[in-house]
């Protein structure tokens, strides 16, 4: 704010009063500290005012800046930005040249004469042509870098502080006015080094409001300390105006082409700016030196001159993205004549660099796979490498990873197979990806959803991968370039915990940065702050998130590594999660076609919604019936009973739909009607027959507080006897067989339907080999119709166990560890219960397999 006038050097004629006059209406002739005269006022600004002065030794234009304000603040504030502009050296900054006090006490700063107009002079006449105001923001971006290496924030970087002088051989941009800059401990710790005697007052920003011109602020503005990408911002604002005259905020995301139809500003030009835009500081260009580089490939992919060709062969047509290192072309190859992708190297001269560029062309060139962009070249051109791969269609995923644009679950289940098998294949060749983040993946949404990753610049290779190599002089290892410096990946946001404790990269480093990636492109949002925490269910913000999936995205975010799954898991997982929702989705559309008969009529179990106190909506049975052919009795909840022909049914629903059923009248019908459909026993040591719990437990036999397979019993007929369907075959008790139920039809194989008695396991010879996958799934299959029973089970389960001559403990259900307890994982316990009362065959050796079971 503007302070009081400033008092005149001379009394005021009337006694009593003083007269005040408003600097710079008539200092038009004063001399500042007897050697600056004052010729005109140039500029007046919100807290000082600007004067073209002449200096008389020596001779020259000064341009004199003098502080209105005299509050402590100011003075201090105005000290500092001389003190800046007296040190830092750049073509891009003004310099100060003096620094004082007039001879009423206010402060001044003489700067060197920039004889010109600001940026926001030029717009008023209209916008400017996007290669110019482009020209002009490259020299403006590269000086704003050079305040940044040097610890300072401009802070209010627009149109209004910035110069445009014409030189001998060119038109130069030059920033001004410092006056609200943050500076910081590299500025200040070289200040001390140089003048020890003599240590500045600071003072620390307070957080709470913005400092500098609201359009031109990020929305982090005054809620955090300042940073560089909050110049990058402000830059890229002034770039947009300067392009259509009109801040981006109210442009509405808008191209520059659509405000300005006149214009041809490239769209390679307007996606730079939307990423220098970006709301969220961690998905913006991380620095001005950034947004430099792309500004300076714009130009290169759009020259005025067309017949430049790079390599001689490829024609640059638009900017695909800009790396921390290399920029990336969408080019023509004049002579195959087809469209391709060029990486070009901007300093081949940083060796680090350089080794790691040509180190990812290597990577790239034993690669072979669909969700991997292929390597077709490698050259120099203009002593700058450059690679040529093949070109992916998509935008980066960073796009699809915002709360307003984010995949659906399927497209999600899609594109998570893609990366993950294009994973696994990058560490089957011995190769730690490492850098794994939304900005490094191209999707292209449609009917079938494409992923690809690429950017192996940082990747991590073995001898491994060396050894894999066709090379006709192949490098010894000790002679094989390493850089000397790796890049911070350790501190990045998508860095598994692990990593930022100081551990090595390694493959499940990089699950968990493909979970983190998934949830994101899920959900819009991530799972934690940046700092870590525990991750939130992807349900609560994608409520159509299979539940599968839920828990596969929450395990690959596991913060110990060894508990996150292997790829081949992942893959599994997802493939199952695909059929899911391709299965559903077939059953919604064929499900009535097929037959046009009611419910009732075909036989199956009639559901009524039901809505609950919470919003959610249950299901409860109605009447159920299936023809008496079917050799299956059930029951009814109607009161008139089956109709003529029908003697019941219970029709399992699939376990994600399934009902809450009521306990009581109609639970005990249930019960009733499955000991008629038993048809299965199990012969016991003695050769009396015995029923199999497992085979007597269905899921219509109990409700949601009795499902679990220690609470199933022989049902039996009111004289005790048990009750057998009329066409069932009885168990034949000689060789412990039993004979297939119409419950369950698929009558596993012997080794997996009845295990030794292990009061015969000395009469019998013990198998050496372990249990295979193989057998304990299908001798798990027989407790199948126990776990659908158990509530809120998934359609499949995975289940690791310990297999020790013939009896299971399971180790992980679904990827976690049995939580019985836990209300997340209601059916752990069930599950449990059932998989550890199975008999597997009997082995000497213990064991460790995992199984997989389809409950639909």
């Amino acid at each position: 704010m503007d302070s009081s006038p400033t008092p005149a050097t001379n009394p005021a004629p009337t006694k009593g009063w003083r007269i005040y006059k408003e600097q710079g209406t008539d200092m038009v002739g004063e001399v500042i500290a007897g050697r600056y005269q004052i010729l005109r006022r140039l500029a007046k600004g919100g807290m000082a005012d600007v004067f073209l002065a002449r200096r008389s030794s020596p001779k020259c234009y000064v341009a004199i800046k003098i502080l209105r304000s005299r509050s402590p603040e100011s003075r201090r504030r105005f000290k500092v930005e001389a003190d800046v502009l007296s040190n830092l050296q750049h073509p891009g900054i003004v310099r100060a040249l003096d620094f004082g006090e007039t001879a009423d006490g206010q402060s001044f700063m003489a700067l060197e004469y920039l004889e010109g107009e600001t940026l926001s002079a030029r717009l008023a006449r209209g916008p400017l042509q996007w290669r110019e105001a482009v020209e002009y923001v490259i020299q403006v971006a590269a000086a704003v870098h050079a305040l940044h290496v040097a610890g300072i924030i401009h802070r209010d970087l627009k149109p209004d502080n910035i110069m445009v002088t014409m030189g001998a051989d060119r038109v130069t941009a030059k920033v001004i006015d410092l006056g609200l800059a943050s500076v910081g401990a590299p500025f200040n710790d070289v200040q001390d080094v140089r003048f020890p005697s003599d240590p500045p007052e600071r003072h620390p920003t307070l957080l709470g409001h913005p400092i500098g011109t609201p359009p031109y602020l990020p929305p982090e503005a005054g809620q955090c300390p300042a940073e560089p990408r909050l110049d990058v911002y402000s830059l890229a604002t002034t770039l947009y105006q300067l392009c259509t005259r009109i801040l981006p905020q109210d442009a509405g995301g808008r191209t520059i082409r659509a405000v300005c139809p006149g214009s041809d500003a490239p769209d390679d030009l307007s996606r730079l700016l939307q990423a220098a835009l970006a709301a969220d500081p961690n998905e913006r260009l991380p620095s001005a030196d950034h947004l430099r580089r792309g500004l300076e490939a714009i130009l290169a992919a759009h020259p005025r001159d067309t017949r430049h060709l790079l390599g001689g062969s490829y024609d640059r047509l638009e900017v695909l993205g800009v790396g921390a290192s290399s920029i990336v072309f969408r080019a023509s190859d004049r002579w195959l004549s087809r469209e391709v992708a060029v990486k070009v190297l901007r300093d081949a001269a940083n060796e680090d660099d350089a080794i790691r560029f040509r180190r990812a062309a290597k990577v790239l060139s034993a690669l072979h796979h669909p969700n991997i962009p292929g390597i077709l070249h490698f050259g120099i051109h203009d002593e700058q490498f450059f690679a040529v791969t093949e070109l992916c269609t998509g935008s980066p995923a960073t796009n699809y990873a915002r709360p307003n644009n984010h995949l659906r679950p399927d497209e999600i289940l899609a594109v998570g197979l893609q990366l993950a098998a294009a994973l696994a294949a990058v560490h089957a060749a011995g190769v730690v990806y490492r850098d794994l983040h939304p900005g490094n993946v191209l999707i292209a949404r449609g009917e079938t959803p494409r992923a690809w990753i690429f950017d192996f610049d940082q990747a991590q290779v073995s001898p491994e991968f060396y050894a894999k190599l066709t090379e006709r002089w192949a490098t010894p290892p000790e002679e094989r370039q390493e850089p000397k410096h790796e890049k911070p990946l350790h501190a990045m946001d998508y860095a598994a915990p692990e990593v930022r404790g100081g551990a090595a990269f390694s493959a499940a480093s990089d699950v968990y940065a493909l979970g983190l990636l998934l949830y994101r492109l899920l959900t819009g949002l991530r799972p934690f702050p940046v700092t870590g925490g525990e991750p939130v269910p992807p349900r609560k913000a994608c409520p159509a998130c299979p539940r599968g999936l839920e828990r596969l995205l929450l395990a690959m975010l596991h913060p110990s590594a060894d508990k996150r799954p292997a790829l081949a898991m992942i893959l599994a997982t997802l493939e199952d999660e695909q059929a899911e929702l391709v299965a559903d989705l077939a059953e919604r559309e064929d499900g009535d076609a097929k037959d046009p008969e009611p419910p009732a009529a075909r036989g199956e179990q009639v559901l009524k919604p039901v809505p609950a106190d919470d919003g959610t909506v249950t299901a409860e049975p109605a009447t159920a019936f299936v023809s008496t052919t079917a050799g299956v009795v059930a029951a009814t909840t109607s009161d008139e009973g089956p109709p003529p022909g029908v003697r019941g049914v219970v029709v399992d629903p699939a376990p994600d739909r399934r009902p809450r059923r009521a306990p009581g009248l109609w639970a005990l019908g249930l019960t009733a009607a499955v000991s008629l459909a038993i048809g299965r026993a199990t012969a016991s040591g003695d050769g009396a027959a015995e029923p199999d719990a497992s085979a007597l437990v269905t899921a219509a036999s109990r409700t949601d507080d009795d499902r679990s397979p220690s609470s199933a019993v022989p049902a039996s007929s009111p004289d005790g006897a048990p009750l057998v369907a009329s066409d069932a075959t009885p168990a034949a008790a000689s060789d412990g067989a039993t004979a297939p139920s119409l419950a369950a039809p698929e009558a596993p194989s012997d080794a997996a339907t009845v295990a030794p008695d292990p009061r015969r396991e000395g009469s019998r010879r013990i198998r050496r080999d372990p249990v295979t996958p193989d057998e304990a799934t299908a001798a798990a299959e027989r407790v199948v119709p126990s776990l659908r029973a158990c509530k809120d089970v998934p359609r499949r389960v995975t289940a690791d166990l310990d297999i020790v001559r013939g009896r299971g403990v399971v180790t992980a259900l679904n990827l976690h560890t049995p939580a019985p307890d836990d209300p997340a994982y209601p059916w752990h316990a069930c599950t449990q219960r059932s998989l550890e009362g199975v008999r597997f065959p009997v082995s000497e050796t213990a064991g460790h397999v995992q199984i997989r079971l389809s409950l639909r």
